[in-house]
């Protein structure tokens, strides 16, 4: 995950210590550098991080176990996991749905899966909209790194298009939700207006899809 701000990232680790990790088997796809990954090692999880390529930073290689993986696909076998995690990768991945199958097929009965995704309503979209007069064309290009290579993204989601996408999956129960509203001012800062109000959920950064497997 891209740390945004210092702000974001603290909330989002408020995030996570609402789900109870430890002694659990996690799948972090799109580890990237591994920060995020890391933090649910702290959390008391058993976590496996996997991605196209291994960008860990050299201080978390030793910190958990890594696989390379295919774009869309999952190299683990059935039912292998309780909790899978991926931040910020669902709007990278050529085949969404069949991505979303995938994290259904590895986690074992009753097991979640977590999606952070950006939200394309979100307020800095809207921004650079009004301020160009265009609106956003995808494949969107965000520039290139070293090991991963291009960063693309090929589409991004509202809660609507993200819930309909998940009406299509195996998944029978999926909850999703608008998380932090995506101001980054002096303000907001300071009155800690980060979770939107349900009226500018909409707006938020980021949506979060929980989607539980069958017991």
């Amino acid at each position: 995950m891209e740390m945004k701000t210092d702000y974001y990232f603290l909330d989002f680790l408020k995030f996570l210590d609402k789900i109870d990790f430890k002694d659990k088997k996690v799948l972090d796809i799109g580890c990237g550098g591994g920060d995020t990954t890391y933090e649910l090692c702290k959390r008391g999880a058993d976590v496996i991080g996997c991605d196209i390529a291994d960008a860990r930073k050299p201080e978390n290689k030793s910190k958990f176990p890594f696989n390379i993986i295919e774009k869309d696909k999952l190299s683990f076998t059935d039912n292998s996991f309780d909790i899978i995690t991926n931040f910020d990768v669902l709007e990278h991945v050529e085949n969404d749905l069949n991505f979303i199958n995938e994290m259904y097929r590895v986690l074992k009965p009753g097991g979640v899966a977590y999606v952070f995704t950006p939200n394309l309503f979100r307020v800095g979209r809207w921004v650079r909209t009004i301020a160009t007069g265009k609106f956003p064309v995808f494949p969107m290009f965000l520039g290139t790194t070293d090991v991963l290579g291009d960063c693309v993204h090929l589409r991004e989601y509202t809660k609507g298009s993200l819930e309909n996408l998940y009406s299509k999956s195996k998944f029978g129960r999926v909850d999703i939700e608008n998380f932090w509203l995506g101001l980054y001012h002096p303000v907001t800062v300071k009155y800690r207006v980060v979770r939107p109000p349900k009226f500018l959920s909409f707006l938020s950064q980021t949506v979060v899809a929980k989607a539980q497997k069958s017991a």
